[in-house]
């Protein structure tokens, strides 16, 4: 990791609480590394002494030790003059009064922000100006254009969930959404249609998979990627009832061959990208998030199975890590106006059978999600039914048990016996030819499927002289029925003979 991105990580910590800041400063090599930082510590130590009412003197001692050894070289107002050297005087003047009348009145969020914005254009004015290519004219106008269009002022992202979109619009930007069931109620279902659906509206999307691995997330983002294209197709099979669920989906699966062809000989239209991720390739921390959404320029993040995310010190601990996750992923989402959905797997009999692993409790679930989201959703239903229910537990309105209606399709377990791995598709459209004969294989494989389930691949009874024949053979399957399974091996104890 470049300094750049060490001091960009601090952001983040800065933002959230003065605890976190301080765990995160007691990094060894801190004078190393940008000085910075180490002009940083020395506010909060001079801060926090300057302020005996405050209860985080025990903390700063206990999270950074070696504070008093920091000699400051210059008074507090000077230190924005000083390492802001690239800056003009007037920008310098103006962040030294600030930070100063902020440190004077005590106010421990303006001091913060004050930080926030030093470490930003320091570490923007001390990269190349061929790459950066900065003038102060231009980090002007972008400053500002930044601080006019506030997550308020955006439009939101639509989810693609109908219900939901109507009510409030989308997904607000700016806003940690979390989204809590029971195993396999579609969760990840759910993830995988608002992606696509963000996708596919020209927005920039990260996917993070911390139990699936990727290549099942993409078979089931393509598989609903070409059946959007096929819903018209997919209703008429829902009408027809003189086709039984097998015949539907065969149906169903030539439509999507024919969708693919016909998208080869067409250009691709502009839309948005997508990227997939799983925490195989990589420890996914908040720090990982946020760079990738500077490099990927993402407006929307979804993290699946968000239980078993932990802090950037990747703690053992499971509550406090992942507590101090959400935290810094709050203000990721609202310093990059990101919208965040985390969908998370909750234990329904936490009572008897305790923490379950890989589950939250409903405690871990208050003090963690329910303070630091800004909208809390559960779904209810039943496994066997496409029907789901989303209660909204808390919205940024405060419009709390408001309930939505959803009508989930599986293209891809519609039927039990087809499972996802006889489709094998591909995510990349460059393979587009190898998806076609996937599907085609797929096609067989459950023509064959269905010929079994409904006994068609018997042949029909003759007439004439073939009747003996036939009950012959019929008599000679009967007899190979009633033969057992699985022969004896070895005879039973009873009938052993003993060995002298």
């Amino acid at each position: 990791m470049t300094v750049e991105e060490e001091d960009r990580a601090i952001v983040s910590l800065l933002s959230s609480s003065l605890t976190e800041a301080l765990d995160y400063l007691r990094v060894p090599y801190y004078e190393e590394l940008f000085p910075a930082r180490q002009s940083v510590a020395i506010w909060i130590r001079d801060f926090v002494d300057s302020n005996q009412e405050l209860p985080k003197k025990k903390q700063l001692r206990r999270h950074f030790p070696d504070v008093d050894t920091i000699q400051r070289p210059e008074p507090l107002d000077y230190t924005f003059g000083e390492l802001r050297t690239s800056l003009v005087k007037e920008t310098a003047v103006n962040a030294n009064n600030k930070g100063a009348e902020a440190y004077s009145k005590g106010d421990l969020d303006g001091f913060l922000k004050i930080s926030e914005e030093m470490i930003d254009r320091v570490t923007e004015y001390r990269s190349p100006v061929s790459e950066a290519a900065y003038t102060v004219e231009a980090h002007v106008e972008q400053t500002a254009a930044k601080v006019d269009e506030s997550p308020e002022d955006l439009e939101p992202i639509e989810s693609g969930i109908v219900p939901y979109d109507e009510i409030y619009g989308g997904f607000d930007r700016g806003c940690l959404h979390v989204l809590s069931s029971l195993i396999n109620l579609g969760k990840t279902y759910v993830a995988c249609h608002v992606s696509e659906y963000a996708r596919s509206k020209g927005h920039s999307v990260i996917f993070y998979s911390m139990e699936m691995p990727k290549s099942k997330i993409a078979d089931r983002i393509l598989a609903l990627r070409y059946r959007l294209n096929a819903d018209e197709y997919v209703r008429k099979q829902q009408t027809d009832k003189s086709k039984d669920k097998g015949e539907s989906y065969v149906d169903f699966l030539k439509a999507q061959v024919q969708i693919i062809r016909e998208r080869i000989s067409k250009e691709p239209a502009e839309e948005g990208s997508l990227v997939i991720m799983e925490s195989g390739e990589q420890a996914i921390t908040p720090r990982i998030i946020s760079r990738d959404i500077q490099k990927y320029n993402a407006e929307l993040v979804i993290i699946d199975a968000a239980q078993d995310l932990r802090d950037n010190r990747m703690a053992r601990e499971r509550t406090p890590g992942l507590y101090r996750a959400i935290a810094e992923l709050n203000g990721t989402a609202l310093r990059h106006n990101a919208a965040v959905l985390m969908t998370v797997q909750m234990d329904p009999d936490v009572e008897r059978k305790g923490l379950k692993k890989g589950n939250l409790t409903r405690v871990q679930w208050g003090q963690v999600f329910a303070q630091k989201a800004d909208v809390v959703m559960t779904m209810l239903g039943d496994r066997t039914s496409p029907q789901r229910e989303i209660t909204l537990d808390k919205t940024r309105d405060g419009s709390v048990g408001r309930k939505i209606e959803l009508h989930m399709h599986f293209p891809f377990v519609e039927l039990e016996f087809l499972s996802v791995e006889a489709m094998n598709i591909s995510f990349d459209d460059e393979d587009v030819a190898e998806d076609v004969n996937a599907m085609e294989e797929a096609i067989m494989f459950a023509e064959k499927e269905v010929e079994n389930r409904s006994g068609k691949s018997r042949p029909p009874p003759k007439t004439g002289g073939d009747d003996l024949d036939e009950e012959e053979n019929e008599e000679e399957e009967n007899e190979e029925e009633e033969k057992p399974r699985y022969k004896r091996r070895f005879p039973s104890r009873k009938f052993r003979r003993r060995r002298h």
